[in-house]
Parts: C-alpha cells; structure tokens; sequence
C-alpha cells in the first residue's frame, strides 16, 4: 500500500485575545509615571538633565550589503512575525505565505517545509504547524496543546520532524513523518530533541544525554568531568556531528555566584570541548554544525566560535537578538534590533540590511 500523503490546509490561526495586553500596557504606563515622579522627587522637583544624545546614538551602519557577494538564503521573521527568505545574492526577498503570527520556524534541510510556533507574547500556547513552501498549506500534525517546551527538530533526510510533548505532565518526543502524516511516539520521557550524526539525540526525565539509545552525560558524569557539583541545566542542543550540553554550577548561600559551562561532545559520545561562560544562560543553540555556541541571556545573545576561541557579546555595540552562520561558515548574521549586520568570524561588521528581526536561519 502506498503511504498516505500528508494534507495541508489553509487555515488561519484564531486572532489572539487583547485584553491581557491592554492590561499589561497599562500597568506599564502606570509604571512609567510612577518611575517618573520618584525620579523627579529625588532631584528636588527639577527635571533630569537630558543625556547628550551622542553617548545613546549607536555607530553608522557600515555599507549595504552588495548583491553577489553573499550565497544562500536568509529567511527571518519582521516584526509583525511576517516570513521572509531573501536571496543574498541577487537581493530578491520574497514573502512565504505563512499567515503572520508564527515568529519561531525551523527550515527542513531539504527547504521544503517549515515548522512554525505561534509565540506572540500573551497569547495562549498554540500547536506546531508545518507549512509547505511551495503551496503555503499548512498541517497541525500536533493536536496536544503546548508544544513549545523545547525546539523541534529535522532529521537530516527532512523525512522527520520531532518535537517534545509536555501538555500531558509528562514530556515525550513524539516524530511527524512528513511523508505519510503519521504521528508516533518516537522516545517516552524524553525532551530536547536533536540529531548528532543522524541518530536522534535528546534528554531523559534523570537529566542523562543521550545520542541514540546510548547515554553520554548526566550530572554525575559531568560533575567528575568538570571537577565540581553541577545540574544539566538548561537543555541540551545538537546540530551535525555534536552535541552540546549545558552544566550549571551549585553553589551553597554565600557562595561564589553560579556559572554554565557547555561541554561538547562528538558523534560518538567524547568530550572534546568546553566553553566556560562565566555567566548563567536560559538556553543554548548550536550553528553551523556545531562550530559556534549561542547562549541566550536576558541580556543578549553571546557567540563562541569552538574553532578561533572568538567570543562575541554584540553588534555594533548593541546586544545580539538573533545570529544565523553562513553554510560556508564564514560569514555571521547578527540582529541587534534596527539592523542585520553580516560581520567576519570575530563579529566585526562588514555589511547591513536595514530590518527587524528576532529570529533567522541561513541556509544554502
């Protein structure tokens, strides 16, 4: 019997409720004046001395970027969670027919299907929808109520899209075969999917990271590797040959403030790296394969390049929101907010595109 091919509709997702955004602008006005009065309080009824506009206005964007210098496909989300793919080297940017809304996506390798998140802020937790490219009909294979515990991810034939399931208490990954639409339980107390050298990779419920059925850290493992107590926390991330796994520091009431190391580890489960943030981050993303790590603080994005040892906390002097790595893994792609700065491997800028984004890829 041949597979039954997936179905793709045209559904709009429901407008999402107001009200809990009125609200919060509200308080935030509230807030503001609040703010306001007690700083004029302080300053004995006066208003504050402006600061000169030259210590907050950020550095000249350095030139557009030309057509044909750059290869590959960046597809980012504007403000209004509009997708976008632009071809960096003719300059053509074409709109994909995504209703807006989904800010997060995930691009299959093969660039025939995305998976999209509807992530505004205040609005309830919605189903990953996977869109065909080429017709803009979407599937919610997904019908659990959350699926935004952790990112999805691709197999590297595009066959698979695997993402974790927490709306039950429990979390499991659970596969989309985007072939035939089936929807099958790939790994039972498990989250934070991934693939390392084409086997899935992920974490279970006791904090173990796995490639494949073989476990490769947990916090004991970790905590004699590293010579000091640690929780894997926050989740693991996979991306070509490695797997990247997160290690918080504990620290007892008076101690020296705790810290994230990430440890790398290859197809086979080794060690062969570590990156001591000396800060603690959210989460953690691997780009380009796994050369460069993102940490995602509060503050920003910080980049480290495993290869040159780069560190890179901003473009042009404001924080990273967003990086994408160019296929050929030389050029970065960093938003800072008000533009899209193209910068060499140590994030110094040599090109810009003017635009909003929170979220990107590169692909070729």
């Amino acid at each position: 019997m041949r597979p039954r091919p997936i179905e793709f509709t045209y559904a709009t997702p429901a407008k999402p409720r107001r009200e809990g955004l009125r609200n919060a602008a509200a308080l935030a006005v509230v807030a503001l004046v609040a703010v306001a009065a007690a700083a004029n309080s302080l300053l004995g009824g006066h208003d504050p001395v402006p600061t000169p506009k030259h210590a907050t206005r950020p550095p000249p964007a350095p030139p557009k970027l030309p057509h044909g210098v750059l290869r590959g496909e960046l597809w980012y989300a504007d403000s209004a969670c509009r997708l976008h793919r632009i071809d960096l080297w003719t300059g053509r940017i074409r709109t994909l027919p995504a209703p807006p809304g989904y800010c997060n996506f995930w691009v299959s390798p093969d660039r025939r299907l995305v998976a999209m998140r509807y992530s505004r802020p205040l609005v309830p937790p919605q189903p990953l929808a996977v869109m065909d490219v080429r017709t803009g009909g979407i599937a919610t294979p997904f019908t659990q109520a959350d699926l935004g515990f952790a990112p999805p991810a691709w197999s590297p034939d595009s066959r698979t899209l695997v993402t974790c399931d927490g709306s039950h208490g429990v979390p499991e990954l659970l596969a989309f075969d985007a072939t035939d639409g089936r929807v099958t339980t790939a790994v039972s107390d498990a989250c934070f999917p991934g693939y390392v050298g084409g086997r899935l990779a992920y974490r279970d419920l006791d904090g173990v990271a796995h490639i494949g059925g073989r476990s490769v850290a947990g916090a004991g493992a970790l905590t004699s590797l590293l010579r000091q107590h640690v929780d894997q926390t926050p989740g693991p991330a996979a991306a070509g040959d490695v797997l990247a796994v997160p290690a918080t520091t504990v620290t007892v009431a008076g101690g020296p403030a705790p810290i994230m190391i990430v440890v790398v580890y290859d197809r086979k489960g080794r060690a062969v790296g570590e990156w001591d943030t000396g800060a603690v981050a959210d989460s953690i993303a691997l780009l380009g394969g796994g050369r460069v790590i993102t940490a995602s603080r509060r503050a920003g994005l910080v980049l480290d390049d495993r290869i040159t040892g780069e560190v890179i906390t901003s473009a042009a002097k404001q924080p990273i929101i967003a990086a994408a790595l160019a296929p050929d893994r030389a050029v970065l792609a960093l938003s800072n907010g008000s533009d899209i700065l193209f910068t060499d491997m140590a994030g110094r800028p040599r090109w810009s595109l003017p635009g909003y984004t929170r979220w990107m890829q590169w692909t070729p």
